[in-house]
């Protein structure tokens, strides 16, 4: 569909999992680290730490639905909902999840605490997103607000490293600009 200008190509990246290499630098969580740092696939990884070695490789897409409803601020009826794990066991597995991870969770805690102090999440690099919805009377607009507090920092902090990264790119003496 795209074609480049004559002596001109196309770059492609893929900065892989960049919002859960973010999530574990943020959470300071030792085993998504070491993953990364041993340039495992995080999802197998997560398989492994949940289901055992022998079930790794057999439960890879439930451990990759499970780190993006996480990273996400996705819960029981996400994963129902994505690949329709009943509520009472998608339950079970964010908590065995948790427990794998407690540092995850505990940055996700501490995470919503300050939103609900401050008003606001912010991404690593400053940016800032209004939160008044984590005071309302109302439980589902609260969680909403909760999920959403959750992931921005996330999501958000990854943009950020792509757009720094694709302005260092672009500002590259040896690249061939389109």
């Amino acid at each position: 569909i795209f074609v480049a200008a004559p002596g001109k190509e196309f770059l492609d990246w893929d900065l892989e999992q960049i919002e859960l290499r973010v999530l574990a630098w943020m959470s300071q969580d030792e085993a998504m680290l070491d993953a990364f740092e041993r340039g495992e696939d995080i999802h197998l990884a997560t398989a492994r730490d949940m289901w055992g070695e022998a079930q790794a490789a057999a439960h890879r897409y439930q451990g990759k639905v499970l780190n993006f409803a996480i990273t996400y601020g996705g819960d029981e009826y996400t994963l129902y909902t994505r690949q329709h794990i009943p509520i009472d066991q998608g339950k079970a597995m964010i908590k065995a999840y948790f427990d794998k991870r407690p540092k995850v969770k505990k940055w996700i805690q501490d995470n919503i605490e300050q939103v609900k102090a401050k008003g606001y999440a912010e991404t690593m690099m400053g940016r800032r997103r209004s939160f008044p919805e984590i005071h309302s009377p109302f439980e589902w607009e609260r969680k909403k607000a909760e999920r959403e507090a959750t992931n921005l920092p996330i999501q958000g902090t990854a943009a950020e490293i792509l757009k720094m990264l694709a302005l260092q790119i672009r500002q590259a003496p040896q690249v061939n600009h389109i």
